[in-house]
């Protein structure tokens, strides 16, 4: 066999387990989420102090995103809750216009409701 038919055969071999393996796996950013029961986010917003300090679970549209993907607003309806990433320590590509869910603790601090995100899985 010619090298050059080799090498293309290896490459497109190569290529294709590079593709098999990122699309199964490129879904899931940070720790796995454990709860797969979601809180709708109007719920949080309307009593933020019932949800403090608790880790639940959101889904919803991504519809603003850090450019370096540490943090996204996530809307569900018409309520939209902030989610900062960055403190887990990961971060996720450009997604807005997404659908998420996603898990973490809601924080409620100055009358402001957010969420430290800990996973996140793109659908």
């Amino acid at each position: 066999m010619k090298p050059f038919a080799v090498l293309l055969m290896v490459s497109v071999a190569a290529t294709g387990i590079i593709t098999i393996g990122c699309s199964t796996a490129a879904d899931t950013y940070g720790a796995p989420i454990s709860k797969s029961e979601s809180t709708d986010i109007k719920d949080i917003l309307v009593r933020p102090q019932d949800y403090a300090g608790k880790t639940v679970t959101i889904e919803g549209t991504i519809v603003r995103e850090c450019p370096t993907g540490c943090w996204f607003d996530l809307e569900s309806g018409n309520a939209v809750l902030h989610v900062d990433i960055n403190p887990a320590g990961f971060a996720i590509p450009q997604e807005v216009g997404s659908r998420a869910l996603v898990e973490g603790e809601i924080q409620y601090l100055d009358n402001q409701v957010s969420m430290l995100g800990q996973g996140v899985k793109i659908q």
